[in-house]
């Protein structure tokens, strides 16, 4: 074979590899009918598609997420979040950061509806739970291997019973997405757990933090590779130690914007 046709060949077998690895008009505008680029719902993003997400609003004051797409059904990336209220459960005031690995395994995709299970495992540091019992302030102490409680008004001039409590602990995050796009719109839903094991400074032990959330909001195509979207997740979290087990709110607001490469 001449030189001049070995050179041939390779520069065929380039534009073959080209074609294949850089999506089509046509591909595209599959990909968009069945939901476009989604970080939120349940289309999972192919092979072939990166996206790069920001947002914030509660409990983040914003948070950054890198999605890489390993096969058609199944993508990764990185999270990090700043804090200002609590992840663990409503109400509760600090600052903190989180990181963590999002994980979507793709079930079904059509041009109607797409479903995906979430598997995130996170980890989360800060202030992030109050001191305070409903009215008053608790102070609490080992007495020979038991732990006797004590809550009183008077507790807030104890060491820091007035601030905000230091933790840390891993988590895990596991749940349903759905994403059903209407025209332009990718409706999504779904509900999640968001599990934590934290370790306080105020008390030994570890605390569980055990929610159950559904969730729903909207991604909106403004361009083919650029979204805005709202999301609004609420439930319960069973909050359990070795002192009590109850019952406490959780919220979370997202808006954003998603860019797709």
């Amino acid at each position: 074979m001449r030189h001049r046709d070995r050179l041939a060949l390779v520069a065929v077998a380039v534009a073959v590899v080209s074609l294949l690895a850089v999506p089509t008009g046509a591909q595209r505008r599959r990909e968009f009918r069945s939901g476009g680029v989604s970080q939120l719902g349940g289309q999972v993003l192919p092979a072939h598609r990166n996206a790069l997400a920001a947002g914030g609003l509660y409990p983040s004051l914003g948070w950054f997420q890198f999605t890489k797409g390993m096969s058609r059904s199944f993508d990764m990336g990185f999270r990090g979040d700043i804090f200002y209220a609590s992840p663990l459960s409503s109400g509760e005031m600090g600052w903190g950061l989180g990181f963590s690995i999002p994980m979507r395994i793709g079930l079904s995709r059509s041009d109607k509806v797409a479903f995906a299970i979430k598997i995130a495992p996170d980890f989360v540091i800060g202030e992030i739970e109050d001191d305070d019992f409903g009215d008053g302030y608790c102070h609490c102490h080992d007495v020979r291997g038991a732990y006797d409680c004590h809550c009183h008004d008077d507790y807030r001039d104890f060491d820091d019973f007035d601030d905000d409590d230091f933790g840390v602990g891993p988590g895990f995050e596991v749940g349903l997405l759905v994403g059903i796009p209407v025209s332009i719109v990718n409706i999504v839903c779904g509900i999640t757990s968001p599990m934590h094991l934290i370790f306080f400074e105020d008390h030994e032990g570890v605390d569980l933090f055990f929610p159950i959330a559904p969730f729903g909001g909207a991604e909106i195509r403004l361009r083919d590779d650029f979204n805005v979207f709202g999301m609004f997740q609420g439930g319960l979290t069973i909050h359990a130690n070795e002192f009590d087990t109850d019952q406490e709110g959780f919220v979370r607001f997202w808006a954003g914007i998603e860019y797709a490469m």
